[in-house]
This record gives structure tokens, C-alpha cells and sequence, in this order.
């Protein structure tokens, strides 16, 4: 049962700008939202030092992580009613795989279509240094390449309505808006909004206010569950940075973990505070 409930209550928020800033072709924001007692160890280069990510203690694999080569590949659960019984495989473990491939974005999703069964519901980002692709094992959509542009996903598709997912897309389109600089100190406090959603928001976007009211801000400082981690990913030509904060109960400041090559973003303690 505890399996269960951790599964159906989830919840990850992943922005996305692809292509749009020339000097880095992926940036990406995400926040990790977890029960605070599921295992889990900080971002570390994991024994071969070429996979970059945190590991799920639990069930294996990652929830997001980047590759020296300069991949990277993120997933989140979708919200639904668990299956039963619980598919076998873990989905941690479709991030690592992808990782450690040479399968082109794309490929790799669409080779993972007969298999689709074997995992309970993701949605899975994909990019092999040139191309961004999506997939889901929900929907009857196949997986696609995306066009350069600004994206946000949470637990529902892509093109899912719900209001955290639209306004962190909304926030770092206008933020990276053509011929302004990316200023990194100003994109961190995006996945610290705590800016509360009004219930007819969430019923507009299809969402039961009684059931997603707790988790509809961007940044979550729950007892038991909330924002665990939150991270930024770098990836430019020959460049690559990621970035994480970590947190505990009530959004306490656990630390922080800088990886990557070449150019470094600092990440402050100061940039949480102020935000939160």
C-alpha cells in the first residue's frame, strides 16, 4: 500500500527551453516532489563519472540526469489510478537507459513502444546533444521530436493545461525573451514560486481543487511530501552544468551540488531564501 500511495501522489515539474538561447541548447528547471522518507542520494557522477544525476534508492535509476557526452533525459509519473497490479519495471530506470545509449532522441523513445506495458504511466524527455523528443505510455500519441521553443510538464501530457505547468512556460518564455542574455540568478527563483492557484483555475483545467489544491504551487513545503530537489541543467556546444538543491520537511535547505565543464552557474543558498 505504501508503494502505492507514493506512486499516486508523485508530482515533478520540468520547464524547458530548447533552442532558444544560442549559447545553451537546453536549459532546463525542474523540481523533484517526493515523500521526504523515500530513499534517495544527492546529485554525484555515478561510477564510471559520465552519468550525472541522483539516484532513487527505492526503485533505481534517476529522475532526470545528464551524460559528458552531453545527453540528457528527464521523466515524471503521470497522475492517475495505480494499475493493478503494479507493472514490473521502473522508470527511473527508462532515464539511466537512455543515458547510457547512443540511440538518437527519437529512436530511443519509439524502441521503447512495445514495452510501454511494463511500466506504470511517464511521460519521458529525451535529448542526444541535437534533437529534443517527447513520449508517453499514455495517450494514443506516438513519440515526437519537438521544435525549438519554451515547454513546462508536470504529470499530465505535454500539452496538459494544468496551472503550474502553464505558468512556469509562461515565466521563462518572457524570461529569455529574444536578444536578452539568460541570467541564471533569475531563473532558479521560477521553481521557488509558491504563488497559490485559486480552486477555479485547477477546476478549469480539469483538476478536483479537494485533490490537487496541497500540490498546485510550483514549489511544495509540505510535513511529509514536498519539493525535494531542485535543479538546473546547462547544456551548451561544449559545456555542460547541473545544478542541485536539495530539501526536507517544511522546505528546509539541505545543501546544494554543483557538477559539470568548462563554465559554472552559481548556485546560492540566498537565491531559495529570497524566493521562498
Amino acid at each position: 500500500m505504501a508503494a502505492r500511495k507514493s506512486w499516486a501522489q508523485a508530482m515533478c515539474l520540468i520547464a524547458i527551453a530548447y533552442r532558444v538561447v544560442p549559447a545553451w541548447p537546453l536549459l532546463v528547471l525542474a523540481n523533484r516532489d517526493e515523500f521526504y522518507a523515500r530513499p534517495a542520494a544527492p546529485l554525484a557522477p555515478w561510477a564510471d563519472g559520465q552519468l550525472l544525476a541522483g539516484q532513487d534508492l527505492e526503485a533505481g535509476g534517476t529522475w532526470l540526469g545528464v551524460h559528458t557526452t552531453g545527453r540528457f533525459s528527464a521523466v515524471t509519473n503521470v497522475t492517475e489510478t495505480p494499475p493493478d497490479p503494479l507493472p514490473p519495471a521502473s522508470r527511473g530506470a527508462l532515464v539511466e537507459g537512455f543515458l547510457r545509449s547512443t540511440a538518437s532522441a527519437l529512436d530511443y523513445l519509439t524502441a521503447l513502444t512495445p514495452t510501454h506495458a511494463a511500466y506504470r504511466g511517464f511521460n519521458l524527455l529525451t535529448f542526444d546533444g541535437e534533437t529534443l523528443a517527447y513520449g508517453s505510455n499514455r495517450g494514443d500519441q506516438a513519440p515526437r521530436t519537438l521544435a525549438p521553443g519554451c515547454y513546462a510538464l508536470a504529470n499530465a501530457g505535454l500539452e496538459s493545461a494544468w496551472p503550474k505547468q502553464q505558468r512556469i512556460a509562461t515565466a521563462l518564455a518572457q524570461r529569455l525573451a529574444p536578444g536578452m542574455a539568460p541570467v541564471f540568478s533569475a531563473l532558479r527563483p521560477l521553481l521557488y514560486d509558491q504563488t497559490p492557484v485559486a480552486p477555479e483555475a485547477l477546476v478549469a483545467a480539469g483538476l478536483a481543487p479537494e485533490r490537487f489544491a496541497a500540490t498546485a504551487q510550483c514549489f511544495l513545503r509540505g510535513d511529509q511530501y514536498g519539493t525535494r530537489a531542485s535543479t538546473l541543467v546547462a547544456l551548451g556546444d561544449r559545456t555542460l552544468w547541473i545544478e542541485e538543491a536539495r530539501f526536507g520537511a517544511g522546505g528546509r535547505w539541505e545543501g546544494a551540488t554543483a557538477l559539470g565543464r568548462e563554465r559554472k552557474l552559481a548556485l546560492t543558498r540566498t537565491a531559495h531564501e529570497g524566493a521562498a
